[in-house]
């Protein structure tokens, strides 16, 4: 039985379900599911918004890569946390005008703790740009591919749901960096990331029942990273909004979560 699309924008506790939604002072998004809405089908809104999340943290997972590879800084705290802290020995930047990465989920950071708390797979990320300027400031504009080389596989600490990516899904983005380098202590970076999705063969599992999910839609993501004084910090914006079509076999939602 399929139903009208319907709307979630104005229901907080499930925007808040998405890592990345709005401001963010301290780095990216871990999976945070909150009560799920009255009315309608509570089980399908909170797994729809899981799977939303789960392409927004794949996303953005790959947005620090290219970032984080082009400044030398590492993370030591997990993505989502809000105290994380960031470690910058790099002397000069390196934006290449061509490169490629594979970011492992279940890698640790720098302080031995797994980098991406939740979730597990590869992710290959592949970019050809326009770089200009120097070292020392400079921009570079990116056409980024991200693809899973493995399932991904993001699962709610909460409850123990899982949404899974699967393996071979692609989706791209244009990423437009700017830089600009006083020296190896005070430096900025911003970041715009205008993301395209169109994903089908997702799924999300409850238990003994399976989810079939299809995500569409766009996002632009602000993204900066800072050292004063040799501290690093990392704020971002999101908008945007994502459709995800979800069925359980029986009963079949389209949602919309974002702005």
């Amino acid at each position: 039985m399929a139903k009208a699309p319907r709307s979630i924008l104005a229901l907080g506790a499930i925007l808040s379900l998405l890592a990345g939604c709005g401001d963010d002072g301290g780095g990216g998004g871990g999976v945070s599911i909150a009560p799920a809405p009255t009315g309608g089908s509570p089980s399908l809104f909170e797994h729809a918004a899981l799977a939303g999340s789960a392409v927004d943290q794949a996303s953005e997972a790959a947005i620090e890569g290219i970032l984080f590879k082009g400044t030398g800084v590492t993370p030591l705290g997990p993505a989502g946390s809000p105290t994380r802290t960031f470690q910058s020995p790099a002397v000069s930047f390196d934006f290449n005008f061509d490169f490629a990465l594979t970011i492992d989920l279940d890698a640790e950071n720098a302080a031995g703790n797994d980098q991406f708390p939740n979730a597990t797979g590869m992710i290959d990320v592949t970019a050809s740009g326009v770089v200009e300027g120097t070292p020392e400031a400079g921009s570079a504009t990116y056409e980024v591919m991200v693809t899973a080389a493995t399932d991904l596989v993001f699962t709610n600490p909460g409850n123990g749901v899982t949404a899974t990516i699967p393996e071979g899904s692609s989706w791209s983005h244009t990423l437009t960096v700017e830089w600009s380098r006083t020296d190896a202590m005070n430096w900025s970076v911003t970041a715009t990331s205008e993301l395209a999705v169109e994903l089908d063969g997702m799924t999300v599992v409850d238990g003994d029942t399976t989810y079939t999910v299809s995500v569409t839609g766009a996002r632009q993501v602000d993204w900066s990273l800072t050292k004063v004084d040799g501290e690093v910090t990392q704020a971002r914006t999101v908008e945007g909004s994502l459709t995800i079509t979800i069925s359980d076999g029986v009963i079949t939602e389209t949602i919309v979560i974002g702005d």
